[in-house]
């Protein structure tokens, strides 16, 4: 009787269990934390090959802008959508579809976004840990309406507004500054307003 060959799902779950965390870092001169790609990408590698799966990627630009900076010159803004498909030798796949975003003053705004893909990709397929404790408070604070919004989720807010129609984006970024003030200062109640009034206004344009 043929051994019976294992499933991508099993395979999948096998990776997973073998993936070492990745914790944080702190980012120079700024106060937040994230983890490199680089160290996501190992960590990632090494667990997938040896459960003999590969990834084939595949992306697609969704918004391309421009913004002025506050001291001059432009910064390129590029949001994409990134298909990721794992594959065994057996020929079975399975696709994770995710969101990219990059800014960069010269030519490196698509590769950012590629990036942010990737990584994003694997962290949510292979659940990666970061070996932090501090996670479980960041999930309680998420759901105080009161506190300010992380850095991410501000860069998450703007690459969305900054990727709509040029005339609707700057409408919403102007009714951001009324209401809010600078954007470091808006809350998470105020993210979720936002979001509310901000849809309204890209459908009232494209009505």
């Amino acid at each position: 009787m043929p051994e019976e060959r294992p499933t991508l799902e099993a395979q999948m779950i096998a990776a997973a269990s073998r993936v070492k965390a990745v914790g944080k870092i702190a980012a120079q001169g700024l106060n937040y934390k994230f983890r490199q790609i680089t160290d996501i990408v190992d960590s990632s590698r090494t667990a997938l090959l040896e459960e003999g799966i590969g990834i084939r990627p595949e992306y697609l630009v969704l918004a391309e802008s421009e913004r002025s900076r506050p001291n001059g010159g432009v910064q390129t803004v590029i949001r994409l959508q990134g298909r990721f498909t794992f594959f065994n030798a057996f020929g079975d796949t399975m696709q994770v579809v995710t969101i990219g975003e990059g800014v960069d003053t010269s030519d490196k705004a698509t590769n950012k976004a590629m990036t942010a893909a990737l990584k994003y990709a694997l962290i949510q397929t292979l659940q990666i840990p970061t070996g932090d404790d501090s996670d479980f408070e960041n999930e309680e604070k998420a759901e105080n309406p009161k506190r300010l919004l992380t850095h991410d989720e501000r860069t998450q807010f703007q690459g969305w507004v900054l990727g709509l129609q040029p005339e609707v984006s700057k409408a919403i970024q102007d009714e951001i500054r009324a209401r809010y003030g600078a954007s470091a200062k808006m809350t998470l109640a105020n993210l979720q307003e936002a979001i509310v009034w901000a849809r309204k206004m890209v459908d009232n344009a494209e009505s």
